[in-house]
């Protein structure tokens, strides 16, 4: 039993070692994308990856890194953004490092085929996602600073449409709006993004279970 349990551990050490040496010489940004193994993480990560980069892809037994390549206007490569996808909090210190909370980014990806789960995977997620960041106990200025990036990126966030009026009326000055009443109450110092997937679920429980 100690023989297999030292080979497996072995197993991991390695598995660990080769994400954490991917993860650290691909990627200028890094991007965590958390969920149970069906909330469609997979099928997210292939929607926002280049097709055409076929090795980008490195599956391991409960995680895997892909990375996106980031291109100007004129098509030139200009960085690239590492994404990890994980179904276990295990795999979470690996990935979202002290070194790395700055540019780094965490999506929560919750699925709609059983939404009545979702308070639940929610808490789930977002508990374990502050207890790992108290954990590598970041100094108070480096956390105020880590803060006030992340709602200094709310703050600027325009949508592809108000991007593109801005072009049309050769708008120059960026216009910061203030963080709106009850948003970021809770501000972890790394932006967290929600997506609800499999909304195409939500016909098939409203017509099978009257489900609204």
């Amino acid at each position: 039993s100690s023989g297999i349990n030292a080979e497996y551990g072995d197993i991991w050490a390695d598995l660990l070692s080769s994400l954490k040496t991917r993860s650290t010489n691909r990627g200028n940004k890094n991007v965590i994308m958390l969920g149970t193994p069906s909330a469609g993480k997979t099928t997210l990560v292939s929607k926002i990856l280049d097709s055409r980069d076929t090795d980008r892809v490195v599956h391991n037994p409960g995680v895997d890194f892909n990375y996106l390549t980031i291109k100007d206007e004129e098509k030139e490569r200009i960085g690239q953004i590492g994404v990890h996808s994980t179904s276990y909090k295990n795999f979470l210190p690996y990935v979202l490092t002290k070194e790395r909370m700055s540019t780094s980014m965490v999506v929560i990806v919750l699925s709609l085929e059983k939404p009545w789960t979702l308070d639940d995977e929610l808490f789930y997620w977002t508990s374990l996602l502050e207890e790992h960041i108290k954990s590598l106990e970041i100094d108070e200025r480096e956390m105020a600073r880590l803060r006030q990036n992340v709602v200094d990126l709310f703050c600027s966030y325009k949508t592809p449409e108000q991007k593109e009026e801005e072009k049309k009326r050769e708008e120059d000055e960026e216009v910061v709006l203030p963080m709106a009443e009850g948003a970021l109450v809770t501000n972890l110092g790394v932006p967290v993004i929600i997506v609800l997937s499999k909304v195409d679920c939500m016909s098939t429980l409203q017509k099978e279970n009257d489900f609204s």
